[in-house]
């Protein structure tokens, strides 16, 4: 009887025990949004009694609160906490980490689209692949790059896109990709972008005013006046992945033309190379085309891509990037 006593002592214990976890579990956070500019851990204050705490994201439980690793502008955090003990109760918080829509340099992009040196090196490399990919593969034409966009500017602004993606397997394989892989811009990957979601080139003049100030479309005349800034007519000076710019002012429906600098790919002591798509050839949509720098030089005075041409007008450079 003794024995039985003891356990029936035991159980009451423990269940006493449980119901007393249940009871005392509470969560205070005072606040679940947060203004961010850049990838950061985020300190979030709470206040946890006998509960555990989990998240979507890598998390560190201090005094203070809860760091959140690499919160990323625009994203919502979720952290779930439950009680401990057998009865289980759950709170689930959302943390809302809004994007700036501080623009301190004035040149139409947030602060919270800009990406830092490390972001823009993995961009590059992915846009400058991306685009020799798609020219090796051109008669595979990708499905993300629309029938009706098959122009110079449509063929930079589906490498930008591209670019931005989260590069899983998946991704390798719909876009028949080849080319070697890097790591993916850590800030925000496409479509989800902070603030403009899909729609990535500025469409008016900077500075920034709204989300309505860009668009999923623009032109290769916008897209160099109001996506980016001018760099350089010398190409010591420019950067692979930078875009040049030329206008035939006597070519009245087509005066604007775009090309991808690609350098020289660590394979040459030269300039290197460029990519870029003739636009419309007769009834046809043309092609890509990949030459060297000289070869572009020799071509036509014209396309020459030095300062003493007048139809040439740079080198530009996205806005968002380092």
């Amino acid at each position: 009887m003794r024995k039985y006593t003891l356990l029936w002592i035991l159980i009451a214990s423990v269940t006493l025990w449980n119901v007393i976890e249940v009871i005392s579990f509470k969560v205070e956070i005072p606040d679940n949004t947060a203004v961010l500019k850049e990838v950061c851990d985020l300190l979030v204050p709470a206040k946890v009694t006998a509960g555990n705490v989990f998240s979507d994201h890598r998390i560190e439980i201090t005094p203070e609160g809860i760091i959140v690793k690499d919160a990323r502008p625009g994203e919502t955090v979720m952290i779930r906490f439950t009680s401990r003990g057998i009865f289980k109760r759950q709170s689930i918080k959302l943390i809302k980490c809004l994007a700036s829509e501080e623009d301190s340099d004035l040149d139409g992009y947030p602060d919270s689209l800009e990406l830092n040196e490390e972001d823009s090196e993995n961009f590059r490399n992915w846009f400058i692949w991306i685009a020799i990919s798609t020219f090796l593969n051109q008669d595979k034409h990708p499905s993300s790059w629309p029938e009706n966009e098959i122009d110079c500017s449509g063929f930079i602004r589906y490498c930008t896109r591209e670019a931005l993606r989260k590069h899983t397997p998946q991704w390798i394989n719909e876009s028949n990709y080849v080319g070697p892989v890097f790591s993916d811009v850590k800030k925000y990957n496409y479509p989800n972008i902070p603030l403009v979601k899909r729609s990535i080139f500025r469409v008016t003049p900077p500075p920034y005013n709204g989300s309505e100030d860009f668009a999923w479309f623009a032109s290769a005349r916008v897209l160099a006046k109001c996506s980016m800034r001018f760099v350089t007519k010398d190409v010591r000076e420019a950067l692979p992945g930078d875009i040049m710019l030329f206008f035939h002012p006597h070519d009245w429906e087509y005066p604007y033309h775009l090309m991808i600098y690609l350098g020289n790919l660590g394979f040459t002591e030269d300039e290197g190379w460029i990519l870029y798509h003739t636009g419309p050839i007769g009834e046809g949509t043309g092609e890509l085309r990949r030459v060297r720098y000289k070869e572009l030089e020799t071509f036509d005075p014209s396309w020459t891509p030095r300062s003493s041409n007048e139809y040439f007008l740079g080198f530009f450079r996205f806005n968002f990037l380092f």
